[in-house]
């Protein structure tokens, strides 16, 4: 099992140039497949009765609604410019 140190995680979560090519054109990556999401949950807005049980928690800690998949909850932080995130990462996007 491999341990990150927290540093080099956080590192990775400030950049302002893409770590494979250096581009300043940062994308931020779905954590899910955002076709599973509307899939799941529609296309959102979801407020009021389309409302969808996944909360989040703002600066004071308190529970917030996912208003819908592309919310920021979903994503991880911008890390990648668009075409390493499309083309030279989607290979790794096909491994089992």
């Amino acid at each position: 099992m491999i341990y990150w140190n927290r540093s080099i995680l956080e590192k990775y979560d400030q950049l302002e140039k893409c770590w494979w090519c250096e581009s300043p054109n940062l994308k931020g990556e779905h954590k899910f497949n955002r076709t599973d999401l509307v899939s799941l949950y529609g296309k959102g807005p979801y407020k009021n009765e389309n409302r969808i049980g996944l909360l989040k928690f703002n600066s004071n800690n308190n529970p917030v609604p996912i208003q819908s998949p592309n919310s920021g909850f979903f994503k991880f932080p911008k890390n990648l410019c668009k075409k390493c995130n499309n083309d030279r990462s989607s290979s790794f996007d096909l491994l089992p």
